[in-house]
């Protein structure tokens, strides 16, 4: 099992998007500068009014499959690349 760490800062705005069935895929970089791609839905208890914000730990199994999703912050560290959603 992998650990990755991602900071995440996506706007209500951008999330409206997913809502509208225009992306599905958050593009995001762990800590380590690896490229995560996931579904905007795993987030979907984390959404405030404001989007979602904050420090996301991903447990993924050696085959790539997302095991777990937790928030461990609500800070975004200072110089993290904000994340994108796409529809690929």
């Amino acid at each position: 099992m992998d650990r990755l760490r991602i900071d995440l800062n996506i706007s209500a705005e951008s999330l409206r998007l997913w809502y509208e069935g225009r992306v599905t895929t958050v593009v995001a970089s762990d800590i380590m500068g690896k490229t995560v791609h996931f579904p905007v839905r795993i987030l979907r208890s984390f959404i405030s009014h404001d989007g979602v914000q904050g420090q996301f730990e991903l447990d993924v199994s050696r085959t790539g499959q997302l095991l777990d999703i937790r928030k461990i912050s609500t800070q975004v560290r200072q110089g993290a690349c904000d994340a994108r959603l796409t529809s690929v």
